[in-house]
């Protein structure tokens, strides 16, 4: 076992960010930290004991952290509901609009939703409906691989934006 104790904030910082990715090995009971599994994880009054082991796993348990926090996964998620709660005919167009903007931004989901569902060209709101939703359905049956691709998109942004280039990236 390791033992990491309390420093200043920023060294503190980091124990919080870790103990967050690794949430699931404490629960909070009275408002203190309680270990599930003390082989893995000990928490005393200034420091955590950590086995190595508690790194078996952390990449993939970072990224996910990472993603639901600032995902946008979540967010396309919520803009696609959002959009079907207010389209009705007055608002047709608008939302077709917005819908197709989305699916400019993500050229996967585009993809996707032509490999299922074909054509999705609208002519009214029912349509434009039937089409969100089964987008919504799509995103949620394919969930991992659009986390993934989101994930290496946002990547790819990020990258592009700040230092120019991202061909590394490509598959």
């Amino acid at each position: 076992m390791e033992r990491i104790y309390l420093n200043d904030w920023l060294y503190n910082a980091g124990i919080v960010g870790f103990l967050r990715i690794n949430n699931h090995l404490w629960e909070l009971k009275d408002e203190k930290l309680i270990s599930k599994d003390e082989n893995l994880l000990k928490i005393g009054d200034n420091y955590i004991e950590i086995d190595r082991e508690i790194f078996d796993g952390f990449t993939d348990r970072f990224f996910n952290y990472t993603f639901s926090l600032y995902g946008k996964y979540y967010t396309v998620l919520e803009q696609l509901q959002n959009l079907i709660n207010n389209l009705n005919d007055n608002t047709f167009k608008k939302i077709n609009q917005d819908f197709n903007k989305i699916l400019r931004d993500y050229p996967i989901l585009k993809r996707k939703i032509e490999e299922k569902i074909g054509n999705f060209e609208t002519k009214n709101s029912q349509e434009l409906s039937s089409v969100i939703e089964n987008t919504l359905r799509i995103m949620e049956e394919d969930r991992t691989d659009f986390v993934e691709d989101f994930i290496e998109n946002e990547v790819r942004t990020f990258l592009n934006t700040h230092y120019g280039q991202k061909s590394f990236l490509n598959k």
